[in-house]
């Protein structure tokens, strides 16, 4: 997932604005359902309190990113 998020950046930031359809493709790669970053999360019962934390700033980091491509 991370190199996936990694590339998607290189590429948007070589270009001017994004197409329609690179956001749609986006959308449901992020959250289009099983399998999703949407889904992704770590095993807070055999992780404990970091994967708990990072479960949180996750929630938070992908509302942010749902908002923006939202207002695209």
């Amino acid at each position: 997932m991370v190199a996936t998020l990694r590339t998607v950046a290189l590429l948007l930031q070589s270009q001017p604005s994004i197409t329609p359809e690179q956001c749609a493709y986006l959308r449901s790669e992020w959250f289009g359902g099983m399998g999703s970053f949407n889904d992704f999360s770590l095993d807070a019962i055999r992780r404990g309190e970091p994967a708990t934390e990072a479960n949180e700033r996750l929630d938070i980091l992908r509302t942010d990113l749902y908002s923006c491509l939202q207002s695209l």
